[in-house]
């Protein structure tokens, strides 16, 4: 493994330790919609003892078919129906607040690669994340492999979802 890659996942899990410490002293429940970061984000909590008290759910809807019928994404209404967009990370977070009810929100969708796919740029990211009924939704463009790009991904998502709690 790269020196790289192991700084990479040590930061990410320093970044789900310090999200978690967040949710318990603020007392709030979070649920998280992936695509391209493929669970990362809620393994990543997942791997911290208590989170059972924070996390309430994580859906991986990897394909279009799965963010239509899981998270009730209506691709007719995307720009050109490109799941890699502003749009569909926003349409995950209304989709799996109808899920389930939690404080706080997150989704990701982009291109990590190895290459190009539907015109989306490798490392071209958008992270979505709510808290209460106030959304943001952020662009990124990052570099490097699959796992680097999924790793920076999921701590940007960790960052945004602060952001918005603090």
């Amino acid at each position: 493994m790269k020196e790289s890659l192991k700084n990479s996942e040590l930061n990410l899990s320093q970044e789900a330790a310090n999200l978690a410490a967040q949710l318990k002293l603020h007392n709030k429940s979070i649920a998280i919609a992936e695509s391209l970061s493929g669970g990362l984000a809620c393994s990543s909590l997942v791997s911290l003892p208590g989170i059972s008290a924070y996390l309430k759910a994580g859906v991986v809807a990897y394909s279009e078919e799965a963010k239509a019928s899981i998270l009730a994404v209506d691709l007719d209404s995307l720009p050109e129906r490109k799941v890699v967009s502003a749009k569909c990370a926003e349409a995950m977070l209304v989709g799996l607040e109808k899920l389930i009810t939690t404080d706080l929100g997150l989704s990701l969708t982009g291109n990590a690669g190895p290459e190009a796919s539907s015109g989306e740029a490798v490392g071209r990211v958008f992270i979505g994340a709510r808290n209460g009924e106030k959304y943001l939704v952020r662009e990124y463009n990052f570099s490097g492999n699959r796992e680097e790009i999924r790793i920076k991904a999921v701590i940007s998502a960790y960052r945004l979802i602060l952001e918005l709690l603090n």
